[in-house]
């Protein structure tokens, strides 16, 4: 465990909290606020990370001093799993945004 060194999950927390297959879903990388060249607002576009040949979603999230980390990614995870039952949250924003603007020049 990086800064812990090398510790026995098994010993500290039992045998039960031991997975010996688990699928990934989804990674998240946490990143200085200012190292972010730049922020995708919107989420429009889904960004891979590609582990022993298999393309998993990546989320890049922005931090900075204050900021709830385990709230963030959490909802970076609800949102992927909404993704994953067909419910993409920013692709109906932006229809939705449009079809305003569309009806504005009515």
């Amino acid at each position: 465990m990086r800064g812990l060194g090398i510790i026995n999950i098994a010993s500290i927390y039992g045998v039960r909290s031991i997975r010996f297959e688990k699928r990934l879903d989804m990674v998240v990388t946490l990143q200085d606020w200012h190292e972010v060249p730049e922020i995708d607002r919107i989420g429009l576009e889904q960004d891979y990370y590609e582990i022993l040949q298999i393309k998993v979603p990546h989320v890049i999230i922005p931090v900075r001093q204050g900021r709830n980390l385990a709230n963030l990614v959490e909802v970076a995870a609800l949102d992927q799993k909404l993704k994953g039952m067909g419910q993409n949250s920013a692709v109906e924003f932006n229809e939705r945004l449009l079809k305003a603007i569309g009806n504005q020049g009515n």
